[in-house]
């Protein structure tokens, strides 16, 4: 007697999943590399269409539960709780994504490798970043090189196990290049190597050295000519490891302050200037370990760690793969994009996944959040680009709605407002920018961006008294950016506050040696300041203090120029030059 065989749909054949499961795995880094803008959206979106289409075929990691569901109870104290949900529902979808990893990960994760890696050589093509510390470096659909490079390590050792794959080791490493990233271009053949030992380490013959010895001369030749061979110095190695020990030294500070929860996933970048003592500012701490510890305290980083130990397979050699990407993490922000912590997670979750009762609703809901949060960026994206003022606001308030908790919308629209009121003076037009100020402020309140903005528009309204201390906050939450005492110093000076000007002056001169030996270029506006002390020294008389302050504003001239940022603007809108020159005729 033949039983009837279930009729299985099209999108449900081992065929079709395979298929599927590569495509989910090229729109993850389109979509999820960092990087906003309308493609990115338009990825993201395609991503949610495949994920759907595999439903049946996915289901949810029980062990990274604990940890996904304390990063959204801890939006409830989180310092940017927009950010800390929008992590939430990062993390929710990896959860089921790494269910395709038993689809043959290291097979289905090649062709999104390789989307990567040509992203990133057109982006070298056109130029690379036009940022000064990332100049000329490529990174592709991701926001930073150093995370489009993270993404493409488990290829050092996906080229060689549990076959040889040499286009992908050649297209993988001339992405890596590109990029610039030293540290990622070391783990990446160390991998390799490391890999081809324990691989061939009972029948190594001697032809095999000699093909190494090759490789490794035509690889010196490409390296002369890629963006890494000149940050290969022990000089930038050693700024580099000073740089990353200070950000490190403030980082563990802050975490010394709240140590059992942490400030909320995502929260680094609005939080971490009050706790900067260093100098050394950036939106990530350089380090995933440091990262855990900063968004969610020990009790996040034990959940993860239990995520970690409960979901890791060991018999399946190929997941070891993650340890390149693992490493790169602690001295870098590469798990900072959702994209690489989805491959990260998916690499280590092994076992752990089962049918919960209420799977396909929380399936759904992640659908529809992740649908709107793409929406919402979608048009964000066109309100930048459009051309017509008016236009940018309707797209800015379309990306608002969708989205009402983001301070960062909050704050664009508030800007938006601001420009229409210079260009209109409508009363009406800066009340709606002053309401939108205020939202961020409830939403962000430390982030010292909301309360710079904040400031402006009280200066709009002929507020000064408000305008000041709204700066004066500013000063409070990010109290080593010279731009923010430049702002309360001009304001105070204006409004004839002399003692107070120069007290607000004087104490943003002072960070001038903490910048220096932190190499931040926000050096430059220390320049603008020295001016402002000149006038207010000009005013009370004080002739021998002029001469010496000159002195001293034509000395930092002088190493501002050694670093080759004279040409840079200041925040008052001109050149370096130019403000020295000025000084000079004072």
């Amino acid at each position: 007697m033949h039983l009837p065989s279930m009729k299985r749909s099209l999108f449900q054949s081992p065929g079709y999943t395979e298929i599927l499961s590569a495509l989910l795995f090229i729109l993850l880094p389109l979509g999820f590399g960092g990087k906003e803008g309308m493609w990115a959206a338009m990825a993201s979106f395609a991503f949610l269409i495949v994920l759907f289409l595999l439903r049946n075929e996915i289901s949810i990691n029980f062990f990274g539960l604990p940890f996904t569901i304390f990063i959204l109870f801890s939006a409830l104290w989180s310092e940017s709780p927009h950010i800390t949900i929008k992590w939430f529902f990062y993390f929710l979808m990896t959860l089921f994504i790494s269910s395709l990893s038993k689809n043959q990960f290291p097979k289905v994760i090649k062709p999104a490798i390789f989307i990567v890696s040509i992203s990133i050589v057109i982006h070298y093509i056109k130029g690379g970043s036009p940022y000064l510390t990332t100049s000329g470096r490529a990174g592709g659909t991701f926001f930073h090189p150093n995370a489009g490079a993270g993404f493409l390590l488990p290829a050092g050792v996906f080229s060689v196990y549990p076959r040889f794959d040499i286009p992908l080791f050649i297209v993988s490493l001339t992405g890596i290049l590109l990029t610039g990233s030293r540290i990622v271009f070391s783990l990446f053949l160390f991998s390799s190597i490391v890999t081809l030992f324990f691989r061939f380490r009972k029948r190594m013959k001697i032809w095999y050295v000699f093909l190494f010895l090759i490789f490794t001369g035509l690889l010196f030749v490409a390296l002369r000519s890629s963006p890494v061979w000149k940050r290969f110095s022990i000089q930038t190695f050693y700024s580099s490891f000073n740089v990353r020990m200070s950000l490190w030294k403030d980082t563990i500070s802050a975490i010394s302050e709240n140590p059992m929860i942490g400030y909320g996933y995502g929260s680094f970048e609005s939080i971490f200037p009050y706790f900067q003592k260093s100098g050394v500012y950036s939106r990530f701490p350089h380090s995933f370990i440091l990262e855990i510890l900063f968004s969610s305290g020990l009790l996040g980083f034990f959940l993860f760690a239990f995520y970690f130990y409960k979901s890791f397979e060991p018999s399946e050699k190929w997941r070891f793969s993650f340890i390149p990407l693992f490493l790169h993490s602690l001295f870098d922000f590469s798990l900072s994009a959702p994209a690489n912590m989805g491959i990260f997670l998916t690499m280590i979750s092994g076992k752990g996944f089962k049918k919960i009762r209420f799977e396909k609703p929380i399936l759904y809901f992640l659908f529809l959040f992740l649908f709107l949060f793409g929406l919402s960026d979608f048009f964000f994206s066109l309100s930048k680009t459009r051309k017509s003022l008016e236009a940018s606001i309707r797209w800015g308030e379309m990306a608002y709605a969708v989205f009402p908790i983001s301070a960062d919308r909050a704050t664009m629209l508030s800007n938006l407002y601001l420009e229409r009121f210079r260009k209109t003076g409508d009363r009406e037009t800066i009340e709606k920018a002053r309401r939108f100020a205020e939202r961020a402020i409830n939403i962000e309140g430390r982030n010292y961006s909301h309360y710079l903005n904040m400031g402006t528009i009280h200066l709009y309204l002929n507020d000064r008294k408000s305008a000041l201390s709204s700066f004066k906050k500013s000063m409070s939450l990010y109290p080593q950016y010279p731009k923010l005492y430049l702002y309360a110093g001009e304001l105070a000076f204006r409004d004839g506050m002399d003692s107070e000007a120069l007290r607000i002056v004087e104490k943003g001169i002072f960070l001038e040696k903490i910048l220096l030996s932190a190499e931040n270029n926000e050096i430059i506006d220390i320049i603008e300041l020295y001016r402002l002390k000149i006038l207010v020294l000009k005013k009370y008389g004080m002739l021998n203090e002029v001469d010496k302050t000159k002195k001293d504003a034509l000395s930092l001239g002088e190493i501002i120029r050694s670093k080759g940022l004279i040409e840079r603007r200041t925040s008052r809108g001109r050149s370096v030059r130019e403000a020295l020159e000025e000084i000079r005729n004072m």
